[in-house]
C-alpha cells in the first residue's frame, strides 16, 4: 500500500530524530488555544506521542518524553501570563523585575502542570499490549491527569486564603469543543471531563487506525477501527440528543442590560460614577425596559449611597435588579464581593468571591516567605489594598421569586463552582476585569471558551459583564446569544431564558472520572481472570 510504505519512510526518517514527535504532540495539543481557526489539530495532537510511546521501553525516557510535550502545549495556553506586564499594578515598577518575576511564576506553572502529563505518558506503558484496551485506557487516563493536575496547581500555590479543589482548569481539552455547536452541547451530559475524554478517544483511534495500516497485518482490524469511528460518531451524536431531552427548555424569559466599560481603576471614583450613571440614564432613555443591569468586577457603582438612591430614583416605575461588585472591607476584612441590589427593596444579598488568584488577590506560602525578607515595605502596601480573604459559602439571591447567582472573573475557570451555583440560580453571571493585563486575545478566548461549557453543563443563560474585556450572553447549550461589539465601553440588551431544570451533568458530576478510574481498575486486576478461575473452582 502506498499509506504503508510513506509512513515506514517517514519511520525510519524519524527514528534519529524521536523527540520531534513528542514536541509535535505539544505544538497540537496548544495550537487550538492560541488560534481557534486550529483547534482541529487537538483531534490528532497525541498520535505523535503515541507513536514515540509504542517505541519507547523506558519509564523515565516516557515521562520525559510527557514532559517535554506538557510544556511545550501548556506553555502556549498559559502565555497570557505576560499580558500582566508591566507589573505597576502590583506596585512594582521596576519593568526588568517584573520581567524576571512573570517568567518565574510562568516557568514554575508550566513546569509543576507538564509533570502530569509526563505522568500520563508513563503510565500508557501499562496498557499498550491490548489495542481495544489501550482504546479507552488512554482516554481514561487523560481524564483522570487532568483532573489531578487541577488539584495539582492548587497544592503549588497554596496559601492562607487559597481555595484547595480541581478548579484550575486552564488547557483542558474538553474547551477545544467549546466552538463547535453540536459537541459542545454534550457538555450537559458528563461536563468538561466527558468532552476532554471524546477528544482523546478520537486521538486513539486515530492512532491504532494508522498503526494498523502501515503494518503487514490482518487488514479487518483497521475495518474494526473504521466502524467503531462511525459508530463513536452515531453514539455522539445520540449523546447529544439525550441531552437536548435532558436540558429543559425556558419556564419564561426577561431582558437583561449588559454593560461594558474599559476603566484604568487608577482614575478617581468619582469620575467612574459619573461614566456609569451615563450609561443607566443611556437605560432610561431607550426603548429597552430590562429586569436586570449587570456592571463588570470592580466598578463599586452601588458602593456609595448617593448611588444608591439615584438608583432608586432612575428605576422607580418597575423593580429593577442591580448586580454590582467591588472592594468591601467586612468586619474588618478586605473583600472583593458582589451585591445584589433590588431598585424598590434595596439589598437582596451579597456574594463573596471565594476562589482567590494568586499573585493579585492572596499571597501563595512559596513567595510569602522571600517576600517578607527581602521586600517588607511591598508586602505592607500589598495587604492594605490586594490581600483579599475568601468568601464562605455560595449564596444565590431571589429577585421577583428569580433564583440569580454570580462568581467573579476568575472563578469562571471552575467547573464545581458553577455546578453549584446552579443549583439554586435560574441565570448565573459572571463579572470579569481585565484591566491589569495588556493584549488581551488569547485570555479573552479561553475565558469565553470557559463561559460557553459552563453554561452547557449546567443547562443555564449565562450573562457576563467585563471590564477592558467583552461582555457577553450565552444560552443553555453554550452558545454565543449577544456579545459586545467592542471592549473599551457600552452597553447591550438581550432575552435570557429563566430555565430551572438541572442537566445530566449538575446532578450526577464528574461521573465520567469514576467511571474511568473503574474502568482503569478493573483492567489491572483482571477481574475477568479472577472470576475464571472462581468458576473453575
Amino acid at each position: 500500500m502506498v499509506l504503508q510504505r510513506f509512513i515506514e519512510k517517514v519511520s525510519v526518517r524519524f527514528r534519529k530524530f524521536k523527540l520531534i514527535l513528542p514536541v509535535l504532540s505539544g505544538l497540537f495539543l496548544g495550537i487550538g488555544f492560541l488560534f481557534p481557526v486550529l483547534r482541529i489539530a487537538g483531534c490528532f495532537s497525541l498520535v505523535p506521542l503515541f507513536f514515540f510511546l509504542d517505541q519507547e521501553t523506558s519509564w523515565k525516557r516516557s515521562f520525559r518524553a510527557g514532559f517535554l510535550a506538557g510544556f511545550i502545549f501548556l506553555g502556549q495556553v498559559l502565555i497570557w501570563y505576560f499580558y500582566a506586564l508591566p507589573l505597576d499594578w502590583l506596585g512594582i515598577e521596576n519593568r526588568f523585575l517584573g520581567f524576571c518575576l512573570i517568567l518565574s511564576v510562568w516557568l514554575l506553572s508550566v513546569c509543576a502542570l507538564a509533570s502530569f502529563v509526563g505522568f500520563f505518558a508513563a503510565a500508557c506503558r501499562l496498557f499498550r499490549k491490548n489495542a481495544w484496551v489501550f482504546l479507552l485506557a488512554m482516554p481514561s487516563l487523560w481524564i483522570i491527569f487532568e483532573y489531578l493536575r487541577a488539584w495539582g496547581f492548587s497544592f503549588l500555590f497554596l496559601g492562607g486564603e487559597s481555595l484547595l479543589g480541581p478548579h484550575w482548569t486552564f488547557g483542558d481539552l474538553g474547551y477545544l469543543w467549546s466552538f463547535s455547536p453540536f459537541l459542545g452541547k454534550a457538555a450537559g451530559l458528563g461536563g468538561l471531563y466527558f468532552l476532554s475524554f471524546l477528544l482523546v478517544f478520537f486521538n486513539t483511534v486515530f492512532y491504532l487506525l494508522i498503526k494498523k495500516l502501515s503494518t503487514k497485518g490482518n487488514p479487518k482490524e483497521a475495518l474494526k477501527l473504521v466502524v467503531l469511528v462511525v459508530f463513536s460518531l452515531f453514539l455522539s451524536g445520540y449523546f447529544i440528543n439525550f441531552v437536548e431531552n435532558e436540558k429543559g427548555g425556558a419556564d419564561e424569559s426577561l431582558e437583561v442590560t449588559v454593560l461594558n466599560t474599559d476603566f484604568s481603576f487608577n482614575r478617581g471614583d468619582q469620575l467612574r460614577d459619573v461614566a456609569v450613571e451615563g450609561l443607566l440614564e443611556k437605560i432610561i432613555g431607550s426603548s429597552e425596559n430590562p429586569r436586570i443591569v449587570v456592571l463588570p468586577e470592580g466598578v463599586n457603582f452601588l458602593g456609595s449611597y448617593q448611588n444608591r438612591i439615584l438608583v432608586e430614583k432612575l428605576f422607580a416605575s418597575a423593580p429593577v435588579l442591580i448586580i454590582d461588585s467591588g472592594k468591601a472591607w467586612v468586619d474588618g476584612e478586605l473583600k472583593n464581593r458582589i451585591v445584589f441590589f433590588d431598585s424598590q427593596k434595596g439589598v437582596l444579598g451579597y456574594q463573596e468571591k471565594i476562589f482567590l488568584m494568586p499573585a493579585g488577590e492572596y499571597l501563595p506560602y512559596l513567595v510569602l516567605g522571600p517576600v517578607e525578607i527581602f521586600s517588607p515595605g511591598w508586602l505592607d502596601k500589598f495587604n492594605l489594598s490586594r490581600n483579599f480573604q475568601k468568601g464562605e459559602a455560595i449564596k444565590p439571591a431571589s429577585f421577583s421569586d428569580i433564583g440569580v447567582g454570580g462568581l467573579l472573573c476568575g472563578e469562571i475557570i471552575s467547573p464545581g463552582l458553577y455546578r453549584g451555583l446552579s443549583k439554586g440560580a435560574e441565570i448565573i453571571f459572571n463579572m470579569g476585569n481585565h484591566s491589569s493585563f495588556g493584549e488581551k486575545g488569547i485570555l479573552s478566548r479561553q475565558i469565553q471558551s470557559m463561559a460557553q461549557l459552563r453554561a452547557a453543563e449546567n443547562n443555564r443563560y449565562l450573562v457576563r459583564a467585563a471590564n477592558a474585556d467583552f461582555s457577553y450572553i450565552i444560552d443553555n447549550q453554550g452558545r454565543l446569544e449577544e456579545k459586545s461589539q467592542v471592549a473599551d465601553g457600552g452597553l447591550f440588551t438581550g432575552k435570557v431564558a429563566l430555565i430551572s431544570k438541572e442537566s445530566f451533568y449538575n446532578r450526577f458530576g464528574d461521573w465520567i472520572l469514576i467511571a474511568a478510574l473503574f474502568f482503569l481498575l478493573l483492567t489491572k486486576l483482571r477481574i475477568r481472570s479472577i472470576i475464571h478461575l472462581v468458576q473453575i473452582k
